[in-house]
C-alpha cells in the first residue's frame, strides 16, 4: 500500500511540476497590422521583441484583472490595447521619457495589443491600421507584460495522462488491498 501511494504522489507531484514558466516571445516576420495578421502569443508570454515596419499586432489571451505593458526602444513608440471589435480599451504614447506604458483591467478573455511609431495615425480604432502600409525602417523595441499572458488552450495530453495515470494507480492499490 505504501508503495502505491508512494507512486501516485509521484506521478501528482509530476502534474504539478507541468506548470508554465515565463517566456519571452520575438516576432516571427511581421507581426502585421490587422486582426487576421496579429501574431498569437504563446501563454506564458512575459515578454515581445520585434522590428517594427509600421503597425505590429499580437493577440493574447488574458485570464482576468489588471494587464499592463510598457515598451522599449530606441524610438518613440505608442502602444495600444484593443478588444476583438476593435475598439480600443487602453492607449499610452511618452508615459516616461519617449516610452510608453498601458495599464487597464480587462476580464477574461482574447485582447489585441499594438505598437506603432508615433508619427502614424491609427484613426482611433483598430480599422485605422487598415492603411499601414509603409515602413519606418525596422526599429527595434521591447514589450515588457506586467504579469504573463494565459494560455487559452485546454490541459497538454501529458498532463491529462498523469492525472489519468494516478487515479488508475489509485483504484488498482484500493482493489489489490481487498
Amino acid at each position: 500500500m505504501k508503495k502505491s501511494l508512494s507512486i501516485i504522489s509521484l506521478a501528482l507531484g509530476m502534474l504539478g511540476s507541468q506548470s508554465a514558466t515565463a517566456l519571452p516571445y520575438t516576432e516571427v516576420g511581421d507581426a502585421g497590422y490587422s486582426l487576421a495578421t496579429a501574431q498569437l502569443l504563446p501563454g506564458a508570454t512575459t515578454s515581445i521583441s520585434g522590428t517594427l515596419d509600421t503597425v505590429d499586432i499580437y493577440r493574447f489571451s488574458w485570464g482576468g484583472g489588471l494587464f499592463s505593458a510598457s515598451t522599449s526602444s530606441n524610438f518613440d513608440p505608442m502602444l495600444y490595447v484593443f478588444n476583438l471589435a476593435g475598439n480600443t480599451l487602453a492607449f499610452n504614447d511618452d508615459y516616461y521619457s519617449l516610452q510608453s506604458y498601458v495599464s487597464v483591467s480587462l476580464a477574461q478573455g482574447d485582447y489585441l495589443l499594438a505598437i506603432d511609431h508615433y508619427s502614424y495615425n491609427y484613426g482611433g480604432n483598430l480599422g485605422g491600421f487598415a492603411n499601414a502600409g509603409s515602413s519606418i525602417g525596422g526599429q527595434s523595441y521591447t514589450i515588457n507584460i506586467g504579469q504573463p499572458t494565459v494560455s487559452s488552450t485546454v490541459p497538454e495530453p501529458a498532463s491529462l495522462a498523469l492525472a489519468g495515470l494516478a487515479l488508475a494507480g489509485l483504484a488498482f492499490s484500493r482493489r489489490k488491498s481487498r
